[in-house]
This record gives structure tokens, C-alpha cells and sequence, in this order.
């Protein structure tokens, strides 16, 4: 049940109970053979996108995907004088970090001033507090001026308190700083991000903990004439590095850096070419392999360490275009081929180099003014220097046709096969396998996933607040990538939702 309050012209109150969260619509797959962190996956569900722009910060200390099964909500969004308001307040029974299903208490509350007629300052707090002594809270406070119109000034900073029955209590902190010029012809952009080890925020996504990064951009533009094919051309130099936090402070060198240089041709009717190469490098001291051994039988074990030589520097090349020319046919493709570490995902470290070939495309195709399909897909594979094995592959097509009947109703279809399969890690040097000790000793095994999902939706929306949807998807397992026989149903799913929206 939802309900929804204007207290004023410029401030609602949303509230639901017992709200359907299924899915109105499936995630799109994202490779993960070698990646080493968290994916993101973007907000869908309508409750919490609407009128939550508010909690938007350079850093994603709010992100309402972890209120993921929640009993009841309550929002309140608006403005209140001078004053932005943003409330976000939730019973969520989910899976928490240590593996336990239980209740959490989730407030987010966000405030913030607009100075002069571009800039602005606010405050955020975020709370998720399952008991006395199981809890994590962030306050923080940011800020972004605007002057000489060109120039923009963003600061952000936050400090977190956490409490855990395994882990204990612990404070951190979390520092943004950024500075970019957007001009005509000269636009540059320079930003520094530093999370303390320690820094905990369980309502949001931060990808990399005990991090700093530094990274800087530079393009220039020079335009075409009037009426010319080519409209702009330019350069760009981007770089960027990793430090471990204490390093950075510390005056000591990154553990990851890369350098992309290339430029863009912009041509008349949408046509944009971009070209980069990339220069990149990983120096990881020998305490980060901590927990990782070399087995080579008998009950003996050594660590493992691999020279750091390796993986610097690696190169790379990158080609990307898109176009919007055609009024019933656009998209996007990207391909790359770049040396890269394959990676420990446990522990996150480099073990050997490798070769990554790239494709990555997208197109939305308009038949009719009725009908309208995206196509995409998306591919990685890496092959070992040493030997030149293939180490993983990762092919994901996706389909989404969309039909609309009328303006409030539509049918809607979404077809996805995602394969994913990687070779177990060894010692390049010897070829014996790795174990990860961390806690158990563990193999670094391999892992093969060749699923199929389909989703049909039939939604009927004749004004907002009033809603019908009617929905059906399957999941299937396949034995091998796109071999398509003998595949086994793993999940069904039918959704039914109605809704209508009364006023008083």
C-alpha cells in the first residue's frame, strides 16, 4: 500500500507498506571473469527514484540498492524556504555482511542550500542500525561553487562510525576534492578521492576502501566552420593513480597508474570518433600477496610472489564511436585490445599479464513509431603471455524489444544469454596451482556459467499512481556457452501487480 501527501506545493510525504519491489525490470549483465570489485548496478524500482535526485553526491554515500527487501518506507522530498530536503526512511529485512537475515533500520536525510545561482552547500546522514551493538552511521558535508562561469569547485568530505559483533567498532573517513574548467575550446578537469581503511558506509557504494586516487583530464577543442563535415577536433590526456591510503599521505608512489592519449573527430548529423592509447602499470609490494600460497604437493606450501616487473608497463589501444544520424537507427561500439593482469579476485592482486580483446556495442533500432528494439552486446577474452592460453571469456547479447499499443500501454521483451567461464589460477613460473588462505585454504579454481534469461511485460499505466503489470521471466542453465541443449530451468517467476491511486 503506498500513500502519498502534499503538505505543501513544494514538499510530499510518500509512504508505503508492504511494498512489491519485484522485478519491473532485470538487471543487465556485466562481466566479472577478472574483475576484483564490487559491480554497480543502478537503481530502478519507481519509489526510489522519484524526487531522490536530491541524494546525488560526487560520491555515492547514498545508494538505495541496499535497502534491498524492505517492509516499509517512508520519503519526504521538497523544499522548505531557501532549504533542499531530501528523507529516505526504511524497515529493510535483508541479508546483511555477516551472511544474517534480519531487520535494519535505514534513515538517510540530506539538506541543502543553494548560494548565488550555480552553487550550493548541504549536509548528508546516513544511518543503518540493526542493534545497540551492530550499527554504521555517516555524517558528511559538501559543497559546490561555481565562478567566472567557467570554473567549478567541488568539495566533499565524511566520517563514519561502525559497530559489528565480529569486526568491533571503528571511525573513517572519506575525502573529495575536485576542480574542472569547462570552456569552448580549453576544458581540463583535476579531482582527488581518499578513503581511509576503516570507512564503512553500509546505505552506500563505494568501490575501493583504504584507496586514494588521483586522476586529472585535459581536451581542447578547435571548430570547424559553419556548415563544414568536421565540427570539432581535439585532443585529450587523462591520467590517473591508486595510492594505498597510508602510502599516498605518506609521499610513497602508487600501486596503479595509467596514462590514455588520443583525440576525438566530431562530424556533421552525430558522428563522433574517439581513439586512445593507453599506457598503464601495477606495483603491488609483496605484503598485499599476504595469504596467497603455491601448493606444490606433500604438504608443503611457499608463498607466492610474483615479480612486479611484469605488469609494467602494459599497453594498450582503444577505439570508440558513436552515431545519431538516422532517425530509426542509432548506437554505440567500442573495441579494445590492451595488456592487463589477470587477478586473485579474493585478495585482489595482479598474478599474471595477459592480453584483452574488447567488444562492446549497442543499438536502438526504431521500425516503426510503435516499435522499438535495443540490441547489445558485450565481450571479453584473455589470453596468457606465458604460453598464450586463453585464461576466461565473457560473451553477453542482450535483446529489448518494446511495443507500444497506446500512450498507457505497452508490451515489453527481454532476451539475454550471459556466458562466463574462467581457468583456474596458477603460478606462471611453475604452473602449480594457488591457494588463497585468507581463512580456509582455498584452490583458485575456475568457474563455467552459461545462463539463459527470458522476461515478458505487459504493463497498462493510464495516469500516474495507476498501474497494472503483468510479468513473467525464466531462467535457464546451458551446459556449455551456446551450445542450447539439454539446458536446465533454474527459476520461474510470475509477477502481478495493480495499483490505483486515490485523491482526497
Amino acid at each position: 500500500m503506498n500513500a502519498t501527501y502534499g503538505i505543501t506545493s513544494n514538499l510530499t510525504l510518500d509512504a508505503t507498506f508492504n511494498p512489491d519491489f519485484s522485478q519491473v525490470e532485470a538487471d543487465a549483465g556485466q562481466i566479472a571473469v577478472n574483475e576484483r570489485f564490487a559491480l554497480f548496478f543502478p537503481e530502478k524500482r519507481p519509489f526510489f527514484l522519484e524526487g531522490t535526485e536530491i541524494f546525488n553526491l560526487p560520491m555515492r554515500l547514498v545508494h538505495t540498492r541496499t535497502v534491498a527487501d524492505p517492509i516499509g518506507g517512508a520519503k519526504l522530498t521538497g523544499k522548505v524556504g531557501g532549504i533542499n530536503i531530501g528523507y529516505l526512511g526504511a524497515v529493510d529485512h535483508a541479508l546483511e555482511d555477516d551472511d544474517v537475515v534480519g531487520e535494519a533500520a535505514v534513515n538517510l536525510l540530506r539538506v541543502r542550500k543553494d548560494v548565488g545561482q550555480s552553487s550550493n552547500v548541504g549536509l548528508i546522514y546516513t544511518d543503518r542500525t540493526r542493534s545497540s551493538d551492530d550499527f554504521n552511521r555517516v555524517l558528511g558535508g559538501d559543497a559546490r561553487f561555481v565562478f567566472d562561469r567557467r570554473y567549478t569547485l567541488t568539495v566533499m568530505g565524511a566520517a563514519s562510525r561502525s559497530d559489528d559483533p565480529t569486526e568491533g567498532a571503528g571511525t573513517g573517513t572519506l575525502l573529495n576534492v575536485g576542480i574542472d574548467r569547462s570552456g569552448r575550446n580549453l576544458s581540463f578537469d583535476v579531482q582527488l578521492q581518499d578513503v581511509a581503511p576503516d570507512f564503512v558506509a553500509r546505505s552506500g557504494f563505494i568501490r575501493r576502501i583504504g584507496d586514494t586516487q588521483l586522476r586529472g583530464e585535459v581536451r581542447y577543442n578547435w571548430w570547424g566552420e559553419q556548415g563544414a563535415a568536421v565540427e570539432t577536433v581535439g585532443p585529450n590526456l587523462e591520467f590517473q593513480g591508486f595510492w594505498d591510503h597510508d602510502d599516498f599521505w605518506s609521499g610513497r608512489g602508487p600501486e596503479e597508474w595509467e596514462f590514455q592519449y588520443g583525440g576525438r573527430i566530431s562530424f556533421r548529423n552525430n558522428v563522433t570518433f574517439f581513439a586512445s592509447g593507453i599506457l598503464s602499470g601495477f606495483d603491488l609490494p609483496s605484503d598485499a600477496y599476504e595469504g596467497l600460497f603455491v601448493d606444490p604437493g606433500g604438504g608443503e606450501r611457499r608463498p607466492f610472489r610474483p615479480d612486479q616487473e611484469a605488469f609494467q608497463p602494459l599497453h594498450g589501444l582503444r577505439l570508440f564511436t558513436w552515431f545519431n544520424t538516422w532517425q530509426r537507427f542509432r548506437g554505440r561500439i567500442r573495441a579494445e585490445w590492451r595488456q592487463t593482469p589477470v587477478f586473485e579476485r579474493g585478495v585482489g592482486v595482479p598474478v599474471e599479464a595477459a592480453d584483452a580483446w574488447v567488444v562492446d556495442g549497442s543499438f536502438n533500432v526504431f521500425p516503426t513509431r510503435q516499435l522499438q528494439s535495443e540490441i547489445g552486446m558485450r565481450h571479453e577474452s584473455l589470453f596468457l603471455h606465458d604460453g598464450g592460453g586463453r585464461h576466461s571469456t565473457a560473451t553477453i547479447p542482450r535483446i529489448r524489444t518494446q511495443y507500444q499499443f497506446t500512450r498507457a500501454l505497452f508490451l515489453r521483451t527481454i532476451v539475454e544469454y550471459d556466458s562466463q567461464d574462467r581457468e583456474a589460477i596458477t603460478d606462471p613460473a611453475t604452473g602449480l596451482p594457488i591457494l588463497n588462505c585468507e581463512e580456509e585454504c582455498e584452490l583458485a579454481d575456475g568457474s563455467a556459467d552459461h545462463d539463459l534469461y527470458g522476461e515478458v511485460l505487459l504493463s497498462y499505466e493510464p495516469s500516474p499512481g495507476t498501474v497494472f503489470f503483468l510479468g513473467y521471466s525464466r531462467t535457464m542453465v546451458d551446459d556449455s556457452a551456446f551450445a542450447f541443449r539439454r539446458m536446465t530451468p533454474e527459476s520461474d517467476g510470475l509477477f502481478l501487480k495493480g495499483s490505483y491511486r486515490f485523491r482526497f
